[in-house]
């Protein structure tokens, strides 16, 4: 069905922000979040977005989306400990509504080639 994909940890944190924040505060969060893969060494890749509503469904209220990619649970945890990360949580955490965090270890589905 699919491969694991070994040595790999995702860690995604979705979340929605406060109402009344400006434009200018939300980009310079996503700037600052973003910055983390230089700033800590065991991040090794880092996306985000803003969530699109396309679906009947809706997204939950949730508006933004950054997945970081580990080598393995051990990086996560200095990820979590790093003083750049615990600035960042404790510089932004009052701006944030509501948040989803969590961790998995992908598993790869290739199509099948013909």
């Amino acid at each position: 069905m699919g491969e694991a994909n070994k040595g790999v940890v995702k860690h995604v944190f979705i979340l929605k922000m406060k109402e009344g924040l400006s434009d200018d505060q939300i980009e310079q969060m996503n700037k600052d979040y973003a910055n983390l893969v230089n700033l800590v060494p065991s991040m090794k890749a880092l996306q985000w977005g803003k969530l699109e509503v396309n679906n009947k469904l809706g997204n939950g209220g949730y508006t933004h989306i950054f997945e970081s990619t580990f080598e393995s649970m051990e990086g996560v945890a200095e990820y979590a400990d790093h003083p750049a990360h615990l600035h960042l949580r404790n510089l932004y955490f009052h701006t944030l509504d509501k948040f989803l965090v969590f961790d998995y270890k992908p598993t790869i589905v290739l199509p099948n080639s013909s």
